[in-house]
């Protein structure tokens, strides 16, 4: 019987996403007939060649006619105005970078360690969970905007709030939930590109979840920054089983 050709859809375009298709492209029985994601193409085809994890890509990446669509903030999908909705961000770190050219020989305003610094720029208020490395670029900027950018380290000597003092600190209604999964310790999520000790515990997350939905109208969500290991599947089950808790407690009253 002669080899039949897979054809795979990619949806989200991520680190997981951009790491199936370089596998997929020299495997011939493979064929990528779609990557859905609503970032920035040109931001995108970026991140295809350069990875701060996997490196450069040796293949050429270059990018032909229009996206089909933009996203120029998180505010797009359901008409609100930036003011109105908070971003709640769980992380070990700030990305509130101009852009990334302190350790990038090709210097991008859309580079991960920037995404915060843009949605500043939109005017989202955001409040950052779990912060326990700071560059001076970052730390600087945070404290010429503390109106607008609340901040609850983790650090050494930092003290744990209370969840509903986090939630408290929420002005607006409606909330995106933002989780690089680094923010939580690594010891329950390993398998992340730049993982620092000292993070979320646990359950904890799940409980801030569990109260962020139950307070607020949670308007959409991600998980990013796992970074699959080869010995280990804790992290990927990890990202699954947060995925499970945003989707369940969304809709927690219609499930019962």
């Amino acid at each position: 019987m002669a080899n039949k050709t897979i054809k795979v859809g990619i949806n989200g375009f991520g680190r997981i996403g951009r790491a199936f298709l370089k596998i997929a492209w020299d495997k011939p029985e493979i064929e990528i007939v779609a990557v859905n994601d609503l970032g920035d193409v040109l931001n995108m085809a970026y991140l295809l060649k350069h990875d701060t994890v996997y490196r450069t890509w040796s293949h050429k990446v270059e990018t032909k006619g229009q996206p089909a669509r933009n996203a120029s903030s998180i505010a797009d999908a359901g008409g609100e105005k930036s003011k109105d909705i908070t971003i709640l961000q769980i992380d070990a770190h700030q990305d509130l970078r101009d852009d990334d050219r302190d350790y990038s020989n090709n210097p991008s305003k859309y580079a991960h360690s920037a995404v915060m610094r843009r949605a500043h720029e939109l005017g989202f208020p955001i409040v950052q969970v779990g912060i326990r490395t700071f560059s001076k670029y970052e730390y600087n900027f945070w404290q010429k905007n503390k109106n607008i950018i609340k901040v609850f380290p983790w650090t050494k000597n930092a003290k744990i709030p209370a969840i509903n003092e986090i939630v408290k600190s929420i002005k607006t209604k409606k909330v995106y939930l933002s989780l690089d999964v680094d923010g939580i310790d690594p010891s329950f999520m390993p398998g992340t590109g730049t993982p620092v000790q000292g993070g979320l515990e646990w359950n904890y997350t799940l409980n801030l979840i569990e109260k962020l939905f139950q307070a607020k109208d949670v308007i959409g969500a991600d998980i990013v920054e796992v970074s699959p290991q080869e010995s280990s599947v804790l992290t990927e089950y990890g990202a699954a089983q947060l995925c499970y808790a945003m989707i369940t407690n969304k809709f927690r009253k219609k499930l019962k």
